[in-house]
């Protein structure tokens, strides 16, 4: 993942792992004792719903802020290669957030304390942009 979540840690990265726990994983992988999993890859966003609207980051400073209203997310991308992701995954977030009511809205994206704010963190998968 890019933008605002940085880079996807590698396993030599993990620093809670101990040596054992390394060395069982790799001893699974060359034994192939594992299902892999496929790793998707979209365009990275965050979002959260305020009773204003919906706003996006895609770094920090956006995220300090309070993100992006969705006028300013549009205005960003205007032109940009991954416009058609970035905007259409936009207004499909937005057509979903209406299909949720107003109080597990509230229950999701409230923090309880000021100037404070809970995004989502997810993918836009795009065929057309692979």
């Amino acid at each position: 993942m890019g933008g605002a979540a940085g880079h996807m840690a590698h396993l030599h990265e993990n620093i809670w792992l101990t040596f054992g726990e390394i060395k069982s994983f790799l001893t699974k992988v060359a034994s192939a004792d594992l299902s892999p999993i496929e790793k998707v890859d979209g365009q990275n966003i965050f979002f959260r719903w305020t009773p204003e609207g919906i706003r996006t980051a895609r770094n920090m400073s956006d995220i300090k802020k309070g993100g992006m209203t969705v006028d300013e997310h549009k205005a960003k991308f205007e032109g940009h290669p991954a416009e058609a992701p970035f905007v259409q995954g936009l207004e499909t977030i937005v057509d979903a957030m209406k299909a949720a009511s107003q109080g597990d809205l509230e229950a999701a994206f409230s923090t309880g304390q000021p100037e404070t704010y809970r995004f989502v963190n997810c993918e836009i998968m795009f065929p057309a942009n692979p």
